[in-house]
């Protein structure tokens, strides 16, 4: 399986360090996340962006292997390198933000099994984890993009957030809570650029 991994930030603005080569256990995040997706037989697709791809790739040690996408936006957002990776493929693909931890092989094969099950009854363009916490349905990570949602995220339009109503998301109840590390509830549904402080730690 193919995993959009967004590693492009918007950084090349504010010119505090990329968060991609912060510290995570020894190792640079960004290795450390294309560690972790290898280690399950998946296969990263990494986006960066032109602000912040000189230096990533001049240290990481991991992206030799990696199918690397340009977001040509100086002001990388989330929509933007998800559209650049639909720009990139035909198929269908997950998508995992740099900062969020990997999830186990569970979830993966139950977005996909959810897929499966439901690609020849609608037309949605995404598939979603949810898990229900203090009696609400908090949305999380990876999602699976379809080739329906190829096809519209390849499309000019602009979108700040998964709650637009162009956007049809099939949702996948998954009691997982490590699908939600990173997104505090009234951020759950709502993506879209978000400025990091620069004392801000890059921890799990």
């Amino acid at each position: 399986m193919k995993i959009l991994l967004l590693a492009g930030d918007r950084n090349s603005l504010d010119q505090t360090p990329t968060r991609a080569l912060e510290s995570l256990n020894g190792k640079y995040l960004i290795d450390t996340q294309i560690e972790a997706l290898q280690s399950m037989s998946l296969e990263p697709m990494i986006v960066l962006n032109y602000g912040n791809c000189e230096n990533i790739l001049r240290h990481s040690l991991k992206l030799t292997n990696c199918e690397l996408i340009f977001d040509p936006n100086e002001d990388s957002d989330f929509f933007s390198q998800l559209s650049a990776g639909a720009h990139a493929t035909e198929e269908r693909f997950f998508v995992l933000p740099l900062h969020t931890p990997v999830p186990n092989n569970e979830v993966w094969a139950r977005i996909d099994y959810h897929f499966y099950k439901k690609a020849f009854d609608t037309g949605c363009h995404l598939f979603q984890p949810y898990c229900p916490r203090k009696g609400k349905m908090l949305s999380g990570f990876p999602l699976l993009v379809t080739r329906y949602g190829v096809q519209l995220f390849r499309s000019q339009q602009r979108f700040t957030s998964l709650e637009d109503k162009t956007i049809t998301v099939s949702k996948v109840p998954i009691l997982i809570t490590e699908i939600l590390a990173q997104f505090p509830p009234s951020q759950a549904l709502k993506i879209g650029p978000q400025k990091r402080t620069e004392h801000e730690p890059a921890s799990f």
